[in-house]
């Protein structure tokens, strides 16, 4: 027994397996399936209406279903307008369609004739009304029916929309009847009755639907705002509001056709969002939604570019949205060139010539940078990009075998009278073209004639980027004074000029031969 239910159970187990829906079967659930029309077949006298409506399968494909198609087979006995609103024209029998993506769906409208009602009088009696028929708009309005009798009266609505000013009286009157605004979009039809002795007379009533709408229904507003146009087709008072604040309306109210002008207020949170305006008419509601984008907050894809002394071209994506944006320079420096295209900017940064007052003469100050902002700008929005660019330097890092101030004082001190040759090296360290520069500052002045500058010789003399500087210097016995030569390490090209400076402390760099005994 135990073998046979665990078998059961194993088989119901594949069984419901394999009756279940497979997994590439399963729909969306919120997927259209089909519509129905509510009514679907409906009678009118002439001159009626009734609004259809749609139902959808499942009532949540509602939200995104296609726009509802709609059609008449006989336009001259029954119409329909694109609201499902359906008119009755003339006798006969129409068929109206309603169709939704690949799914439609059909009501029967017959159309009679419109009959009034036969008064039903009382022979002993003398009884008349002014007029048999009132045809009020949809606005409603009031209306006076004048009594000619000579005997007693009653009268009564058929229905609560209309309302009678007297319901009773004795002899002759005028009364008046009231009609209220249409609630709905069908026209309507009732009786008054008067009631006099054993006999009976009519008014018939017919109010026209209240025909309303607003176009457009949806308004796409850009993330700056701006002014937006809806036309209101009505033959009813109407009222309208917006849902919140950034939206504002010229007209909120009026009585009939009418165009009113919504400004939509620029995006300042950075988010889409939506709303709607609500009009209200004849106990109805109908809304434009209104949807405005997100203002985009200006971003740009580098806030730093370490520029080399020679300069370079940099391209920089600039995210703005819609705004139209631009890039200069906070303070202009001479080297900067920006070009703009569409998202792009293109900045071009010449060479670094230097600019007095920024001379790097040290060790310590090689490889400094300094700072020039470029501001992007898009409405209220800036953004800022900081190029570093890199100082020119050129300057001597150390030197090497230069002990020749001692080997000079041992040759003095032991009567030595021979020329004494000293050969060292210099290193350069630069980041641009550089020249060698010697000079010769003789303390106590020249008094033997000799061509001092001789004394010095240095390969090579000019150089770009590091380096190294081999330097010679013939100490003469003959020399008597003291004396001291200078070698500038400067830079080349444009930096030409510094030649002329004088020599100290705006030198790039300065060694110094000294001789003496």
């Amino acid at each position: 027994m135990k073998k046979i239910l665990i078998l059961s159970v194993a088989v119901a187990a594949m069984l419901f397996t394999a009756c279940g829906p497979k997994e590439e079967e399963i729909v969306n659930s919120s997927a259209l399936q089909g519509i129905k029309l509510a009514p679907s077949s409906v009678t009118l006298e002439e001159g009626e209406s009734v609004k259809l409506h749609v139902k959808y399968t499942p009532d949540s494909a509602k939200a995104t279903a296609p726009k509802v198609l709609w059609y008449s087979d006989k336009q001259r006995v029954a119409s329909v307008n694109e609201e499902g609103l359906v008119t009755a024209d003339r006798v006969g029998t129409a068929v109206i369609t309603a169709t939704c993506g690949k799914f439609e769906a059909k009501c029967t409208v017959e159309v009679t004739k419109l009959e009034l009602p036969q008064p039903e009088p009382d022979p002993e009696i003398n009884f008349s009304l002014s007029t048999e028929l009132i045809n009020a708009p949809a606005k409603g309005g009031t209306y006076d029916i004048t009594i000619t009798t000579d005997t007693t009266w009653k009268a009564a609505c058929e229905k609560s929309w209309a309302h009678l000013s007297q319901t009773e009286g004795k002899g002759n009157a005028t009364i008046q009847v009231t009609v209220d605004p249409a609630d709905s979009e069908s026209t309507l039809t009732q009786k008054i009755t008067f009631f006099v002795g054993k006999g009976k007379y009519f008014v018939t009533i017919q109010r026209k639907g209240n025909k309303f709408s607003v176009s457009p229904e949806l308004i796409e507003a850009p993330a700056k705002g701006g002014t937006f146009t809806i036309t209101v087709t009505s033959d009813v008072a109407w009222t309208a509001a917006c849902e919140q604040s950034w939206a504002k309306l010229d007209k909120t109210s009026g009585d009939g056709d009418a165009t009113v002008k919504v400004t939509v207020n620029p995006d300042d949170t950075y988010s889409a969002s939506s709303q709607k305006i609500v009009f209200t008419a004849g106990g109805n509601s109908y809304y434009v939604t209104i949807k405005r984008a997100a203002k985009v907050k200006m971003t740009i894809d580098k806030t730093e570019i370490n520029v080399p002394v020679t300069g370079g071209t940099y391209t920089v994506n600039v995210n703005a949205g819609n705004e139209q944006w631009e890039a200069k320079e906070k303070t202009p420096s001479g080297i900067v060139t920006i070009t703009k295209s569409g998202n792009k900017a293109t900045i071009v940064v010449g060479k670094n010539i230097r600019a007095e007052g920024r001379v790097i003469c040290s060790k310590e100050k090689a490889g400094s940078r300094y700072s020039l902002p470029i501001v992007f700008s898009a409405g209220d929005q800036k953004a800022t990009l900081t190029l570093q660019v890199e100082e020119p330097y050129a300057y001597y890092d150390n030197v090497t075998n230069a002990t020749y101030d001692a080997e000079w004082k041992y040759i003095i001190e032991h009567g030595n009278t021979q020329d004494k040759v000293v050969n060292f090296s210099i290193s350069v360290k630069s980041n641009i073209p550089w020249k060698v520069i010697t000079t010769y500052d003789n303390a106590y002045g020249n008094s033997y004639g000799t061509n001092v500058y001789d004394f010095v010789t240095v390969s090579p003399t000019s150089g770009s980027g590091n380096g190294t500087v081999a330097v010679k210097a013939t100490i003469p016995y003959a020399y008597k004074t003291a004396g001291v030569a200078d070698m500038d390490i400067r830079g080349a090209g444009e930096w030409d000029g510094i030649a002329s400076y004088t020599f100290g402390g705006s030198a790039m760099g300065r060694f110094e031969v000294a001789f003496y005994y």
